[in-house]
This record gives structure tokens, C-alpha cells and sequence, in this order.
């Protein structure tokens, strides 16, 4: 092989090529870097950090009217402004661009504002995106990581240009007065839920007979109980077309509906695709599945090209930041000679930032069950002492699952207020193996909601 220009050149500036581009260039690797758009990838840009700062503002909503149950009165007419909030949130999204940017540099990272596809097995064609004409450069490289992440993913329906995404919704300069989000997954849960508590008129559709399919039964029932005090909820409905009044209203037609729904903001929350039509794949010979065109990869995150590596969004493991963080270390550690234990994908933890939070770590009850365990489960559904003189108290479910031949706690989910920071620790007790009997002789911290996940001594009766 002759000289080249990097020994590591990452296509994508998101969470794995970053962490991947700055872990490489400390191991003394030539390094790198083609990003087109905003470097931080969907989770700094349009994902988990504008939308946890929308959840924040949402939850004050929830927190102005519990004050009363606390004997505070609120005498004015209280108010939201959305221009603000969003002007605050770019400035920070803002900021955040700026320290990736200045981390790449410190690290010796070389960074192209390009858009970046392969040419060969060894050479990358980058666009830049700044030239006022097509300006592109080829620079060749020993490896390659191919980390764009993911794109929403739209119904082909007529009238579906009428619609917004999540990548739009962060733009909205106003509050909508209605909104119709449409889909069951992470995003639709979530950005209705911060809709409703934005004071927007909200509906929320989905396919399915509960919300978030993939996650604990129990859990599923809870949320899908909490959304409907919010909003209204249309299940087990799929969207055939939208057209555009004269009024200037979206109506929007569903399976089973009766009439259509009126909405002037309406949200497709129907998933996300990898990006990986956008590489050139076919050029050399890099294998995607035959539904997602996702990246196939092996336990080393190697493509059918070995020296070809690809992370995050684009495999289609988990679209989780902290997963593609994780596979990018590996990654580097690969090409560099080092090693690193295998991720389990089994223990990583995640949060739906619903109101309220649902949080999980570990198999689910019927996962569990599909791979042979035997288990034995135990739950707590309880109203906490923060909500006990409210006149509508929000209750708080947690649910544990164990593995009856080990003792071990395979899967531990929660619905309620803050129970991503909850499972965070779990997750770290699980990672090492923690066992039921050592939770039981754990102390408790009282009174908190907490305290539950070491006192829960009845299984459920089957």
C-alpha cells in the first residue's frame, strides 16, 4: 500500500465519528474528519439535547400546577414564550457546535465542511459545502469509518409534504395551536408530550395498541394511560393521506378514523433510516440489509471491506448516542491493536423522555421469557411523597425482573418522575452482575422514590 493521506478518515461529525476522530488522533493516528452539516449529529442538532431542553420547559408546566397542592398561588396569569425559549436553546446548540469544532482542532483532527462518498476501497470524494460552485477533492485513507447516522423515514402517502419532521420541529419559530404527531416510537411520544405541556392542543396516533413497542409490556400500559390524560390518543391507526383546507388547516385522514383530524402542525415521528444511500456503497462492494439498508457489520464493526468500518445510526443497532460512542472507541481500539470487551447491548440503558420519564435497562418480561428464562418478578406501584397532596397524584411504577436459576437481575423498567437518572445506576449494577439478594441487603435512602429497588421482598403472583 503507498502513501496515504489519513490513516483514519471518518465520514460524519456526529457523537461515534467525533468520539472516534478524537480518541484516534490521541493514539497518534493521522486523522480525518468530513461533515456537511452542523458537527454533533442528530443528538446535539435535532435529538436528545434541543429535545431534553423542550422536555425541561414542558415539565415547568406540570410544576407550576403541582405548586398549588404545596400551598404556593399563583396570582398572574402565567405565559410561555416559545420564540424565547428556541432562541435560548439554538444559542446553546450554538455553543456546543463551537466546542466540538475547537475539540477536533485540539486533538489534530483535519475537518472538511464536505459532504464525503466513497470512490474506491482506499479513496474518499468530498464536496465542500461552503464553494459557491461543486468544488470536490479526493483523499485516501488505510481506514475508514462510516458514521452518518440517520435520516427520517416518512410514510409514502399523498399530501405527505404537508407534514413536518423531526428535524423540522426544532426549526418552528411559534407555538402551534394544534398538533398531530403521528407515530408510537421515542420521538412521537416524546415531542407530544412536549407539545401538551407547551400548552398545544395535541393528538398523538400510532399503528400499534400501545406506545413504544419494544419495551416492557407493564410500562407500555402505564404510559399509554398517562398520554391519554394529556392529549388525545388515536391506536392502532395508520395515516393514508393529508390535504390542506382552505382555511389553511391540515386535515389528516386515518385507518378507523370516523372524520378526518384538523391540525395546523403536523409531526411525523415514524422513524429514522440510516444514511447510508449517500456513501456509494455499491462502489465497493459494502453489503447493506435488504429492508433499512443498514450497514452490516461483524463484532468488530467491520464491513464486508475489513478495513471499512461503520457505526451508530447507520448499523441499525440501537440509535442511542451513548451506543455510538461506545462502538467507536471500539473501533479505534481495533485498528490500533487494542482490545475491548464486546458490547452487550442486552444492559444498555434508555430513556423516554415522556411526562413522565419511562426508563429501562436489561430484557423486557416477554423477551425474558422467549429466551427460556426462568423468572420470577417483582414490582412496586406507589404514589411518591412529592405527589401525596396533590389533589391528582401521578403514581410511580417500577418493575424488576430476575433470573430464578442465577439470582441475577436481568431487566428493571420504571415509569415516573426521573427515572432515567433511576436506571443509570441500576444499569451500573447490572453491568456487574448484581444479584436480587444483594439489592435486599442494600439500605435504602428514605423517604425517596429510589429506596423501592431494595425493599420490592413479594414476587408477583403468576
Amino acid at each position: 500500500m503507498g502513501n496515504m493521506d489519513y490513516d483514519l478518515f471518518i465520514i460524519g461529525g456526529g457523537s461515534g465519528g467525533v468520539r472516534a476522530a478524537r480518541w484516534a488522533a490521541k493514539k497518534g493516528l493521522k486523522v480525518g474528519l468530513a461533515e456537511g452539516s452542523r458537527l454533533g449529529g442528530t443528538c446535539v442538532n435535532v435529538g436528545c439535547v434541543p429535545k431534553k431542553l423542550f422536555f425541561h420547559a414542558a415539565h415547568v408546566s406540570e410544576q407550576l400546577k403541582d405548586a398549588q397542592g404545596f400551598g404556593w398561588a399563583i396570582d398572574q396569569e402565567v405565559s410561555h414564550d416559545w420564540g424565547s425559549l428556541k432562541e435560548g436553546i439554538d444559542r446553546y446548540l450554538t455553543r456546543l457546535n463551537g466546542l466540538y469544532a475547537n475539540m477536533l482542532e485540539g486533538n489534530g483532527v483535519t475537518r472538511y465542511s464536505a459532504w464525503a462518498r466513497l470512490v474506491d476501497e482506499h479513496h474518499i470524494e468530498l464536496r465542500d459545502v461552503n464553494a459557491l460552485e461543486s468544488q470536490t477533492q479526493i483523499v485516501s485513507a488505510r481506514h475508514i469509518l462510516l458514521a452518518p447516522g440517520a435520516v427520517p423515514d416518512t410514510p409514502q402517502v399523498k399530501g405527505v409534504e404537508l407534514a413536518s419532521t423531526s428535524d423540522d420541529f426544532f426549526a418552528l419559530c411559534e407555538r402551534p395551536k394544534s398538533a398531530l404527531v403521528i407515530g408510537g416510537g421515542y420521538i412521537g411520544v416524546e415531542m407530544a408530550g412536549v407539545l401538551a405541556g407547551l400548552g398545544v392542543e395535541t393528538s398523538l396516533a400510532f399503528r400499534s395498541d400501545l406506545p413504544l413497542r419494544s419495551f416492557d409490556q407493564d410500562v407500555r400500559i402505564r404510559l399509554d394511560q398517562a398520554l391519554r390524560e394529556q392529549m388525545t390518543v388515536y391506536s392502532g391507526a395508520t395515516l393514508e393521506k393529508i390535504e390542506l383546507g382552505q382555511d389553511g388547516l391540515k386535515r389528516v385522514y386515518l385507518s378507523h378514523a370516523s372524520e378526518a383530524i384538523v391540525a395546523d402542525f403536523v409531526l411525523l415521528a415514524t422513524g429514522r433510516r440510516p444514511n447510508s444511500q449517500v456513501l456509494n456503497l455499491a462502489s465497493v462492494g459494502i453489503e447493506t440489509s435488504p429492508h433499512r439498508q443498514a450497514i452490516i457489520v461483524n463484532e468488530n464493526y467491520q464491513t464486508t471491506v475489513p478495513h471499512i468500518y461503520a457505526v451508530g445510526d447507520v448499523i441499525d443497532r440501537m440509535q442511542l448516542t451513548p451506543v455510538a460512542l461506545a462502538e467507536a472507541m471500539r473501533v479505534v481500539e481495533h485498528i490500533t491493536g487494542g482490545s475491548m470487551p464486546p458490547l452487550d447491548y442486552d444492559l444498555v440503558p434508555t430513556t423516554v423522555f415522556s411526562h413522565p420519564n419511562l426508563a429501562t435497562v436489561g430484557l423486557s418480561e416477554a423477551e425474558a421469557l422467549r429466551r427460556g428464562r426462568r423468572i420470577t418478578v417483582y414490582e412496586a406501584d406507589f404514589k411518591p411523597l412529592h405527589q401525596a397532596l396533590q389533589p391528582h397524584p401521578k403514581r410511580v411504577y417500577m418493575k424488576m425482573i430476575v433470573n430464578q436459576d442465577t439470582d441475577r437481575v436481568i431487566g428493571c423498567h420504571m415509569i415516573g418522575d426521573e427515572a432515567g437518572e433511576q436506571i443509570q445506576g441500576l444499569a451500573v449494577a447490572m453491568q456487574a452482575a448484581v444479584s436480587k439478594s444483594q439489592l435486599d441487603q442494600t439500605i435504602g435512602i428514605h423517604p425517596t422514590m429510589a429506596e423501592e429497588w431494595v425493599t420490592m421482598r413479594t414476587p408477583r403472583k403468576a
